[in-house]
């Protein structure tokens, strides 16, 4: 196990599919290899498939008594329902550790984190897990019908190859 040499605790918070979570265990790894100290926070019945650290970084689980809803929307109002119950208390927690936390990395899908984070008196940075063509994607749908404007079978978006 690498000695930490950074004061700095940052706590991540994936949102609960596969692919949120791997890049930002991936990101954890980047970020524990620079001597920050990392957990990860994930809900427990994904917890529980997980190894309880990986090397420096530490694995937080959220308790909850029922399983995530199949549906995506209410998987969104479960998912933070859940986090707004338990984060108060895990940073707590980890408030009492040599390293407290100081930063909240949480997926960008998960918007609504960065409210929580300032309650509880935490820094919050979003972090990205999809490519930048996709961000570039979002930001020219029209708002108002969450499309892409299409003129015909090929798009095209500044500084992407046609689609």
């Amino acid at each position: 196990m690498e000695k930490i040499t950074n004061k700095g605790h940052v706590l991540v918070l994936p949102f609960l599919v596969q692919g949120h979570i791997n890049p930002m265990v991936q990101f954890s790894k980047r970020l524990a290899s620079r001597g920050v100290k990392v957990t990860i926070l994930i809900i427990e019945s994904v917890c529980k498939n997980m190894p309880k650290e990986f090397g420096s970084i530490k694995i937080e689980s959220i308790p909850h008594d029922d399983s995530p809803p199949e549906n995506i929307d209410k998987s969104f109002a479960w998912f933070f329902t859940l986090v707004s119950k338990n984060l108060g208390a895990i940073v707590n927690k980890l408030s009492h550790s040599e390293y407290p936390v100081k930063v909240l990395v949480y997926d960008a899908l998960t918007n609504l984190a960065i409210d929580l984070a300032h309650q509880v008196g935490l820094k919050g940075a979003a972090f990205f897990t999809q490519s930048c063509s996709l961000s570039s994607i979002y930001y020219h749908m029209d708002p108002q019908t969450s499309e892409i404007p299409l003129d015909g079978s090929v798009v095209s978006l500044p500084s992407l190859p046609l689609l």
